[in-house]
């Protein structure tokens, strides 16, 4: 039996929603039903000076199927380039937080390094003892006062795409 996984986000203290994608916003709610409108409503501004943050987004993976064939979980950055000063960064967090985390525009204490690119370098984040959930993974966008106008990744009219990836490594 095949293994599907599903990315579920984790947002004001423990409410979940599944998505296929996580924005980064300055205000604290789910990603939502579109790629554009929250994002549009709620951006992250380039600062004068300095760098701001987004709101952290906690997500982690859902998995069905032949799960106790998975013996190990790897989470990076797999394609698209930052444009300059744009920073993701992220960490695996083991245990879901009592209190979050969340003030826009205060860098995370959990997320505290830039996401992987590679698999190789790829976060790793285990299972939750019922064996279907990852550990959180927590990220947060950081965009300095050198950012380019526009969006993160590509150019406006070609804003690309940026691709966060899993891949998990299986017994049989």
């Amino acid at each position: 039996m095949a293994v599907t996984a599903a990315v579920w986000e984790e947002y004001s203290a423990s409410t979940t929603t599944a998505t296929s994608y996580l924005n980064f916003l300055s205000v604290d709610e789910a990603s939502g039903g579109d790629t554009t409108s929250q994002p549009n409503a709620h951006p992250i501004a380039i600062p004068a000076s300095t760098t701001v943050y987004s709101y952290e987004r906690w997500f982690w993976l859902l998995f069905a199927g032949n799960t106790n064939a998975i013996t190990s979980i790897y989470v990076w950055k797999s394609a698209g380039t930052l444009n300059t000063g744009y920073v993701i960064n992220a960490a695996v967090k083991s245990a879901t937080p009592t209190v979050y985390v969340q003030s826009v525009n205060t860098s995370s204490s959990y997320a505290t390094g830039a996401i992987p690119t590679s698999q190789g370098a790829g976060l790793t984040p285990t299972y939750n003892a019922s064996g279907t959930k990852s550990d959180l993974i927590v990220s947060q966008l950081a965009v300095a006062s050198t950012a380019s106008a526009g969006p993160m990744v590509g150019t406006v009219g070609s804003p690309g795409t940026w691709t966060m990836s899993y891949q998990y490594a299986t017994t049989g």
